[in-house]
């Protein structure tokens, strides 16, 4: 083979390579992405993780930037989605800021605003690769929403973006004293000169949090400005920190900067000396040395020190132990949760979450159930975080052995921690001699069921041996069916089977809260059952019904002759005609006058104008004026004309003939004005 042949082969191959990174996965491998991530999108918590694993896998065969360009746009839809469940997008989330590209950035900021997934968008944005990412950010801040802003500004300074310190200075003298003291430490975060420049400019005026922030941020900047070897800011900072009466601790901090050249171990033994002293202003310097001086093996002889310490002291050295989650600490962490003091067995507890190990279990179910009160919630949260080798192990064990308050606190942390490994030991717990803990054991086995476990709460619907339990057994049932495809096939079988009145009337309040259409038939012929029980639980569901094919049947009792099943199915077609996704309004308007000739009581006809109120529109109006000549209801539905008018705009012949009358007719004068103000 000549050279020209071989050098032409080589740069075809070449060619292809680059050929195929331009264009990225094909169309199979893209279908097969496409098909898990349908897959994955009705994924939640407790469900199983295959759908996780195997996009998580597909992400990471498919890492090349061609790869990667044309699956971002899917991974992004896929966020936006309301369809998907949450913990689904959540997932996701968090996978583009693994994966993705600064292209990603808008549509994550779109989503700091969203209350369930704001902090997840702003955790993906933070961990994006791309520093182009951070011009999308800084762009876009101005024209975020309050609530967004303060994620947003925390991000820009933990990910020290380049040109965030102009765009967070600004909001140092927010109105918004959260976003203020978020600015603060986003420029200690940031920890540059100008950052210190616009902390020291800013002083005079904080207040509150915020100007406590920013001795710590100040506190950061002058260590930044020290290893940069810039004197002039950190002389500018420790004489700020004087011109504004910074607490003796701080200043003291700052003045012992020439411990940043000292070595990890020499900063401990300072530390350890400051924090033991009798002076509250050393504590401070202390625990900041120790904090940002010392690397977790020389932190040792700091913690060494702890049962020397005084409270304070002792409470900042365990922060530092909960977030270095240094586990070596753990069998001191049980000592100290112990403390006289409760501040420090508050914070015991809660180091025992990230720093705790196996042996902190039984510690932390006690001070859960029977622990002072100020410490229970941390042990809770610990108990939900408290990892490692023999943990779970270790709950199992104390379950077996501890007092009734314990084994509540330990199968409600089974729950929390996810623990489907210990669904035996929770149905077990379902039949407890003790109430409580065959309660809160139902209600985890809800939180976690699988199919298997699915089909076990409906079997307990039917056995459970106390009466008293079965509310409970249908409430789990109903977290659980949400997981389970074959929800609603499953208990249309349960239904169509005989079975005692009180258990049929139970699996009917489950068919209502699961809302399949599978159990639609079941629920319509219970609802005529002689049987008052049978009869109120169908109706009952009916009404809890989402969509509005349940209005016929709820509609057909309404106009029956019993008393009681014609309130609960008026009330009932209400509540489905207001919520029913798949009604427009004109349709609801409809509906509501069906269901006027069957309202035998003022409190139904509040309940419709209430609902009716919340449309717009002259049919909406018409429906409610009729009203207008009942006096036990007269002053609901002036309210609702009044709303229906401000929904509606410039009012027209009809909607003003209503208005004038309710400013000349009203015993309300506030209801008075406001008609005559829409008039004008």
């Amino acid at each position: 083979m000549n050279l020209m042949h071989t050098r032409f082969l080589t740069a075809s191959a070449a060619l292809l390579v680059a050929s195929c990174a331009t264009f990225g996965p094909d169309e199979r491998a893209l279908t097969e992405f496409d098909g898990r991530m349908k897959a994955f999108a009705f994924y939640d918590y407790g469900a199983d993780r295959a759908p996780m694993a195997a996009l998580t896998a597909f992400l990471t065969e498919h890492r090349s930037a061609a790869d990667r360009r044309a699956i971002e746009p899917r991974l992004l839809a896929f966020a936006q989605s309301t369809t998907s469940t949450r913990a689904a997008r959540q997932h996701v989330i968090r996978e583009i800021g693994r994966v993705g590209s600064a292209a990603a950035a808008p549509a994550l900021i779109a989503l700091l605003s969203d209350a369930e997934l704001g902090d997840d968008a702003a955790m993906a944005l933070e961990t994006l690769a791309e520093p182009k990412a951070d011009a999308a950010v800084l762009q876009a801040l101005p024209t975020l929403p309050a609530a967004a802003r303060g994620r947003v500004v925390a991000l820009l300074g933990r990910r020290r973006a380049a040109g965030a310190v102009p765009a967070i200075v600004p909001f140092l003298k927010d109105a918004d004293s959260s976003l203020s003291a978020a600015a603060v430490a986003a420029l200690g975060g940031c920890a540059t000169s100008d950052a210190a420049a616009g902390l020291i400019a800013a002083m005079p005026s904080l207040k509150g949090h915020a100007l406590t922030a920013s001795w710590d941020a100040l506190l950061s900047c002058h260590a930044a400005a020290l290893d940069a070897g810039n004197a002039n800011t950190a002389n500018a900072i420790l004489l700020a920190l004087e011109k504004n009466r910074a607490p003796t601790h701080v200043r003291m901090a700052a003045t012992l900067a020439t411990l940043q050249t000292a070595s990890p171990q020499e900063a401990a033994l300072k530390a350890a000396g400051l924090l033991t002293s009798s002076d509250p202003d050393a504590w401070t310097a202390g625990a900041h040395l120790a904090r940002h001086r010392t690397d977790d093996r020389s932190l040792l002889a700091v913690i060494a020190a702890l049962p020397s310490m005084p409270p304070a002291s002792q409470v900042a050295v365990l922060g530092i132990v909960e977030d270095r989650r240094l586990s070596v600490a753990a069998p001191l962490l049980a000592r100290l949760s112990g403390s006289p003091d409760p501040a420090v067995r508050a914070a015991a507890l809660r180091a025992m979450g990230p720093a705790g190990r196996a042996e902190s279990v039984p510690v932390l179910a006690a001070a859960a159930a029977e622990g002072a009160e100020e410490g229970r919630a941390g042990a809770r949260k610990a108990l939900r975080l408290v990892h490692g080798t023999g943990v779970d192990e270790a709950i199992l064990g104390t379950l077996r052995t501890g007092t009734p308050v314990v084994r509540i606190e330990l199968i409600r942390a089974m729950g929390d921690r996810g623990m489907t490994a210990g669904l035996p030991v929770l149905l077990a717990a379902a039949g407890d001699a003790d109430a409580a803990i065959r309660t809160e054991a139902i209600r985890q086995v809800g939180a976690l069921a699988g199919p298997k476990e699915w089909a076990q709460l409906l079997d307990l619907i039917a056995s459970t041996a106390n009466e008293s339990d079965r509310p409970a057994v249908v409430a789990a049932a109903a977290t659980a069916a949400a997981r389970q495809p074959t929800a609603g096939a499953d208990l249309a079988l349960r239904l169509q089977a005989a079975s005692p009145p009180a258990v049929h009337a139970a699996l009917l309040s489950l068919a209502g809260r699961v809302a399949s259409d599978a159990t639609l038939p079941d629920l319509v012929r219970a609802a005529t059952s002689a049987d008052a029980s049978t009869r109120d639980a169908a109706l009952r569901a009916l009404g809890a019904w989402p969509r509005s094919t349940a209005l016929p049947a709820l509609l057909d009792a309404a106009a029956g002759t019993n008393p009681q099943a014609q309130r609960l199915a008026a009330r009932g077609a209400m509540e489905v005609t207001r919520k029913a996704t798949d009604l427009n309004d004109a349709a609801r308007i409809a509906r509501y006058r069906d269901l006027v000739t069957k309202l035998g009581h003022d409190d139904d006809r509040r309940m419709l104008l209430s609902a009716a109120g919340a449309l717009a529109g002259p049919d909406a109006l018409a429906l409610v004026a009729g009203f207008l000549d009942q006096p036990p209801v007269r002053a609901e539905a002036e309210a609702a004309a009044i709303q229906i008018a401000k929904r509606s705009g410039k009012p027209d012949a009809a909607t003003a003939a209503v208005l004038q009358r309710i400013a000349a007719e009203s015993t309300s004068p506030t209801r008075k004005d406001e008609a005559a103000a829409l008039l004008k």
